[in-house]
């Protein structure tokens, strides 16, 4: 999966989806309506990158095991993973790193 080698620090990772590059995000918004289940080992893959840290995002992905629900949640995952990376730089700039 992209998500897991993908640094908040640069631009989101792309794939290329008929010869058009989308961000991770934009292939979330892609696959929100799809209500179709998700394939177990994809399922893991994303439990495994919540952890103890996003409970109720492991309880949407729970309840719900589908291309919608693990679009939110990766998305979640984006958005929590540049918010504490701008977290830390601002914290960086005061101090003076």
């Amino acid at each position: 999966m992209l998500y897991e080698d993908w640094s908040p620090a640069l631009p989101e990772l792309e794939v290329s989806i008929d010869r058009k590059p989308f961000s991770m995000s934009a292939v979330c918004g892609l696959v929100d309506s799809f209500s179709d289940p998700l394939p177990e080992q994809i399922v893991d893959r994303l439990l495994s990158y919540m952890h103890i840290q996003h409970p109720q995002l492991n309880e949407r992905l729970g309840a719900e095991r589908t291309y919608s629900a693990a679009a939110r949640c990766l998305r979640g995952l984006i958005e929590d993973r540049k918010a504490e990376y701008r977290r830390l730089e601002e914290l960086r700039r005061k101090k003076g790193l």
